[in-house]
């Protein structure tokens, strides 16, 4: 015998089935050991993930993992802009190169997009990938953010997963 599903029997395990999927995304972009560290010049709180580091020197705070293979700072630009962005990356990473940039603007929490440039040079003597991320927070009234993400190659691709789960869940402080 084949039972049939009436409609309301199909939406409510639709809605079921929604509830639970947003409860695993949920669970799984904050791990019981991330903690929220706020980042006050760009006006924004962040999670830092379990076993990273952070270090503030002036109006920069500095992340990276216990390893110290890769390295996020976020800094709060002066001016509006990519230009204000690559003048950190170039106080940073010296012989530098672009190697590409998305524009698309992926939106992140609090109705807030990032762009992302790419490229790759030299700190300290190392050869690095690194990564500046703008994050436009469709607003003038409020502080800009900025972020330069940098580590050898093995170093940036493997934390690139994590520091992408930082930079999206960035939520602006509630005042």
């Amino acid at each position: 015998m084949i039972k049939r599903w009436d409609n309301r029997t199909l939406s409510l395990m639709a809605i079921v089935a929604v509830a639970l999927a947003a409860c695993a995304r949920a669970q799984s972009s904050q791990t019981t050991t991330d903690r929220v560290i706020r980042y006050e010049p760009g006006d924004v709180d962040l999670l830092l993930p379990s076993g990273w580091k952070e270090k503030r020197e002036d109006a920069k705070l500095i992340l990276q993992p216990q390893d110290a293979s890769v390295k996020l700072i976020f800094f709060a630009p002066a001016q509006r802009g990519m230009e204000a962005g690559m003048a950190e990356v170039n106080k940073t990473v010296s012989n530098r190169k672009n190697t590409g940039v998305d524009m698309r603007g992926t939106k992140v929490a609090d109705q807030m997009q990032v762009q992302d440039y790419y490229g790759t040079g030299e700190v300290e003597g190392h050869q690095v990938r690194w990564m500046m991320t703008l994050v436009d927070k469709n607003t003038f009234g409020e502080p800009r953010l900025a972020a330069l993400t940098f580590g050898d190659a093995n170093g940036f691709e493997s934390n690139l997963p994590r520091v992408m789960r930082i930079l999206n869940g960035l939520r602006r402080i509630k005042r």
